[in-house]
């Protein structure tokens, strides 16, 4: 009998401890993959390209002035990346129009070389379509925000706003200040450049300023990290 007791514990100690482990298993959730894009000190592994422009780093943030009156110019993050999410802060000011490239294509073949693909629009004008998505020499605005009021008011006019774009396989999902803004199927483009567009400045504007900080990025997996979207879907069948 003191066997049998003995035994029938080991196994209710075995059991326990086998119960356990299956819950903290259960409950142990993947750490986050971020990578860090800027180092909060220089603009290592960005570069300037298509035109002229000021860029600078002051107290972690990215500062664009916008100065040529020609060319729209872009500041790439040179790695070619092709599933991700991103988040970052952005601010504009001035009259710049500005955009956030995703899977950008620059081919000396096409194109006459220029920076060109998906753009992600941040947009200061009344019209309101930050968030959407143009295709710049390309098929233009494939998600434009028209008739989507929660949409159009969620960017803040000259002021620090925060996005989450997701690009993985054929699916794009975009967030101004946690409100969504697009949801897209398109299988055009599988790999490209990140990066940020500065409008030509034009003579009758005010001349603009991009601000840019806490920019990071998964790479690794991100489809384990991509969140549900509440969002008229539109799939253009590519």
């Amino acid at each position: 009998m003191a066997k049998d007791r003995t035994l029938f514990r080991i196994v209710i100690g075995f059991t326990l401890l086998a119960l356990i482990s299956t819950v903290v298993s259960c409950n142990r959730t993947p750490k986050v993959p971020w990578r860090e894009l800027f180092n909060g000190e220089d603009l290592s592994g960005w570069e300037i390209v298509d035109g002229q422009a000021e860029p600078k780093v002051g107290e972690g943030v990215i500062i664009v002035e916008q100065v040529d009156t020609a060319n729209f110019v872009y500041l790439l993050y040179t790695e070619i990346l092709s599933d991700f999410i991103l988040e970052l802060d952005a601010k504009l000011t001035g009259e710049l129009n500005s955009g956030i490239l995703i899977r950008g294509i620059r081919d000396p073949l096409k194109n006459k070389g220029l920076t060109h693909g998906f753009q992600m629009e941040i947009d200061q004008s009344e019209r309101k379509w930050t968030g959407g998505i143009y295709e710049e020499q390309g098929r233009l605005w494939l998600t434009p925000l028209d008739g989507i009021p929660e949409a159009m008011e969620a960017y803040r006019v000259s002021d620090w706003n925060h996005y989450r774009v997701e690009a993985i396989r054929d699916t794009f999902k975009i967030w101004v200040n946690e409100v969504p803004t697009t949801y897209l199927i398109d299988g055009k483009t599988k790999e490209g450049l990140i990066g940020f567009q500065i409008h030509k400045l034009s003579p009758e504007m005010e001349k603009g300023m991009l601000q840019l900080k806490n920019i990071r990025i998964i790479t690794d997996r991100p489809q384990r990290f991509s969140r549900t979207i509440s969002f008229p879907l539109v799939n253009t069948g590519q």
